[in-house]
């Protein structure tokens, strides 16, 4: 699933920089473009996306787990990641 991820981060970066004028920062374009400050956009949208696509969701699956845990009561039934079933018959506070 990561996999889709890099990709897509990939497209945005590699799109985004074709968009910028290697020219701009000698000062030899004539258009009076961004000038120097042109791949200065690239920072903030790489923090973005990393934003958007990693430090998000990770922190989203966090806060599932410690809502998960702080819901779990004497009686329920669980399974384990290792798959081995079972019901909660005492709960620590640590």
């Amino acid at each position: 699933m990561k996999s889709k991820f890099y990709y897509l981060a990939a497209i945005v970066v590699a799109s985004l920089s074709s968009c910028v004028d290697p020219n701009a920062s000698s000062g030899k374009s004539g258009s009076g473009g961004a000038g120097a400050f042109g791949p200065l956009i690239f920072f903030p949208l790489i923090i973005l996306v990393f934003w958007l696509f990693f430090i998000r969701p990770q922190a989203k699956k966090a806060k599932q787990t410690k809502d998960f845990h702080q819901k779990l009561q004497k009686g329920d039934k669980i399974v384990t990641i290792a798959g081995i079933h079972g019901v909660i018959y005492k709960i620590n506070d640590d």
